[in-house]
């Protein structure tokens, strides 16, 4: 029998579509939506198989809606209901101090960064992403799931996201069927041994800890750790560096006028009047751009 779990957030002033951009890995991830039925996303927990759904109640609420095929796992939602849904992050301290970036702010005021509890999960989707296109990586992961992964819980016709330990079982032919070269294969299957470290990091608000457990998994990088600090665990601070695109969109947005050649050592530069709240601003200057889909 399936238990379900029923709750009602306070949530007034946060845009779900904005916020939930990041949860998924392309249109057509098997493991979730986001479309007028709302955002859903199926995963593994230590409890099981468990699907998640967010869906706007009023203007002041959203209502999420788990199933498992335990209590336990369905309570694991009920404790991260909060950070799913945005309300632990508080952006209220956020000064935009440019003309520009006070309108996008005005524009977006309901972004927000959220916590979520599949944190492997979310690490593996950010790790197809290295060095590739997003397409290349959507469908690498789409291939994976939809050849090993079980049906998930609920109404919705899902696939449960992949354990650590599932990704252990799949063959690198496969993966390099899909066109994921060694380096990243090996940092998959590092990560899966290392599985328990990066799972005990969901729910997390110390970053620095998150940081320095990341710096142990081999093939995981700087900009690796900040995607995954900002898309699962939330942080406003996060700034990815060695990305392609990045520092010349900061750094031609902040400083349009300067003739100065762009790179990382600039783009922190010029984000360092935002520290504490870096990662907003890069957040807020990527939703226009939609490139960086792990930022």
């Amino acid at each position: 029998m399936t238990a379900r779990l029923d709750v009602v957030v306070r949530a007034q002033g946060i845009s779900l579509s904005r916020s939930t951009r990041l949860l998924h890995l392309g249109k057509y991830d098997p493991t979730g939506f986001s479309d007028e039925r709302g955002v859903a996303k199926a995963f593994a927990t230590v409890h099981g198989p468990v699907t998640v759904h967010l869906a706007r109640k009023s203007p002041e609420e959203i209502r999420v809606r788990a199933w498992a095929d335990t209590d336990d796992g369905a309570a694991i939602v009920l404790g991260a209901a909060a950070g799913l849904c945005g309300t632990l992050d508080d952006p209220s301290t956020f000064l935009p101090l440019t003309p520009d970036l006070e309108r996008r702010f005005s524009v977006q005021k309901g972004l927000r960064f959220l916590r979520v509890p599949w944190v492997f999960d979310a690490l593996v989707q950010i790790v197809l992403q290295q060095r590739v296109r997003f397409v290349e990586a959507a469908r690498a992961y789409r291939g994976i799931v939809n050849r090993h992964a079980k049906r998930a819980p609920g109404p919705f016709d899902l696939s449960v996201a992949l354990s650590a330990k599932e990704w252990l079982t799949v063959p690198p032919h496969e993966l390099s069927a899909l066109s994921v070269d060694r380096k990243r294969i090996d940092t998959l299957r590092h990560a899966g041994r290392l599985a328990r470290h990066v799972e005990k990091l969901a729910g997390t608000t110390d970053f620095a800890e998150a940081r320095r457990v990341l710096a142990l998994l081999p093939g995981i990088g700087p900009w690796t750790t900040e995607c995954f600090l900002a898309q699962a665990l939330g942080d406003p601070d996060a700034v990815p560096t060695g990305d392609v695109h990045l520092p010349r969109i900061v750094c031609t947005t902040l400083e349009p006028a300067s003739k100065r050649l762009y790179d990382d050592a600039r783009m922190l530069e010029l984000l360092e009047p935002w520290r504490g709240q870096r990662g907003r601003v890069v957040r807020l200057l990527m939703s226009d751009e939609g490139k960086l889909r792990g930022i």
